[in-house]
């Protein structure tokens, strides 16, 4: 099939509107005149051949009967100086009848005609309608003019032949355009290894084609920006874990030159370097955490056994809590035996949360730990006693390098516990909650796994 443009679409479908107008017309012209020859209905100018016929009988019988007047007709009779002597109008109908007659017309206004006969001293008046009408009397009392039953009936066909070719039209358009909508969805889910079909309208190809263009431009783009990215994270974990080795070193001196015979100043230098040894390992570990979380890591499922993570949770959590005394709470609903996860990854996750609600609960308070099992999910819930988040935070807590500088600040939080957290939480097809708790004022977050 070659291509169309749409202008020779919309013109084939006026052409089919057209031609199906004309057969519709044609198909209730032929049926009229069907109805017409088989004596169903009686043409405009029956009545007025009827009366033709009648003429001389009405005009010589002795006594005007109503059976005497012709069908589809009215009469009255006046005398040859007005009076109304019979007739099947009322009094007002025949005054109108008379003034008619008298004037010589045929009608007063068109809704009616009117035929006199001259009789011996009398007058009389046929009122009668030049339409179409039905022979039968019943069907002519519903429908009095035939014209306009077909009309409407006409006016009724032709919308329905509008409204089905304008349906048949829509879903062609509808199946053309399809295709192109399939496109933009593979793009907006960055798809773009889709192949182009063409839809066989002209302006439609074209728009195709455009998009073809973008998607080998967006395909380019982003494989360049993935492969800089790729190099530049490699380079960035190369280069913190060669840091590891000079630091080793320094560390390792230090504390050799720690155990000789050293004087004050000596000493207050070496814990100098001590410490600020130690603060570089931080931000070297913290720099490898965001090497990592960078990286598109396929999660190892594995069959965790809960009770031996939760042991080993438990553990890893009191080194962290015990420094500043800070209670432990475990609340620990009946839960599944086992689930599919990647072990490492989800204690991973577990712990940062727990670090930073440690960071932000005051000595001697407490941290609670709830796990219960909610439908087909896992629910876990940590919650502290600190300050809870702002406002700013519960907005933006789990992006990369968030730091709220109000009520949850730290000189050693470096804004990626949480946003960490919330990465391996997605790959296990989970979801990460966090809000402030209505029971301790402090800050909540609420994981929800599928078992």
């Amino acid at each position: 099939m070659g291509v169309k443009k749409l202008r020779s679409i919309f013109l084939w479908y006026v052409m089919v509107l057209l031609a199906g107008i004309i057969v519709i017309s044609g198909m209730n012209f032929m049926l009229y005149l069907g109805f017409i020859n088989k004596g169903i209905i009686y043409p405009a100018n029956y009545i007025e051949r009827l009366i033709e016929t009648y003429q001389s009988d009405l005009q010589t019988v002795h006594t005007i009967q109503e059976s005497d007047i012709p069908d589809l007709s009215d009469y009255v009779l006046f005398s040859n100086d007005g009076a109304y002597i019979e007739g099947s109008l009322d009094k007002n109908e025949a005054q109108i009848a008379w003034r008619v007659s008298v004037s010589g017309k045929r009608t007063e206004d068109n809704k009616y005609y009117y035929s006199t006969i001259q009789r011996d001293n009398e007058l009389l008046v046929l009122r009668y309608r030049i339409a179409a009408q039905f022979s039968n009397p019943t069907l002519r009392k519903l429908f009095p003019i035939v014209d306009i039953l077909f009309l409407i009936a006409l006016f009724f066909q032709l919308i329905v032949v509008i409204i089905l070719l304008s349906f048949k039209f829509g879903r062609y358009l509808s199946r053309k355009i399809d295709s192109l909508l399939e496109i933009t969805k593979s793009i907006e889910q960055q798809d773009l290894d889709f192949k182009v079909t063409r839809s066989g309208v002209f302006e439609i190809d074209q728009v195709m084609d455009a998009m073809e263009q973008m998607k080998e431009a967006l395909k380019t783009s982003l494989y360049t920006q993935w492969q800089e990215e790729v190099i530049r994270q490699e380079q960035f974990s190369a280069l913190t874990h060669d840091l590891k080795t000079p630091l080793t070193i320094i560390k390792g001196n230090t504390d050799l030159l720690s155990e000789t015979q050293l004087d004050d100043e000596q000493k207050e230098c070496t814990t100098y370097i001590s410490k600020s040894t130690v603060q570089i390992e931080s931000y070297i570990k913290t720099l490898m955490e965001i090497s990592q979380t960078h990286k598109a890591v396929d999660v190892q499922y594995e069959t965790v056994n809960l009770d031996g993570f939760f042991k080993d949770l438990k553990e890893q959590v009191l080194g962290i809590t015990l420094p500043k005394q800070i209670k432990m709470t475990w609340c620990i609903n009946p839960y599944p035996e086992t689930i599919e996860a990647s072990y490492s990854l989800l204690l991973r996750a577990l712990m940062n949360i727990f670090s930073n609600a440690v960071d932000f609960t005051p000595e001697n308070e407490e941290i609670i730990f709830r796990v219960e099992m909610l439908g087909e999910n896992l629910e876990l819930k940590i919650i502290d006693k600190g300050s809870g988040f702002s406002k700013k935070a519960l907005e933006n807590a789990t992006n990369q390098f968030f730091m709220d500088d109000q009520s949850r600040g730290s000189k050693t939080h470096y804004g990626l516990g949480l946003y960490i957290a919330q990465n391996i939480i997605s790959q296990h097809n989970g979801e990460m909650k966090i809000e402030n708790s209505n029971i301790t004022g402090g800050a909540q977050v609420t994981i929800t796994m599928p078992l």
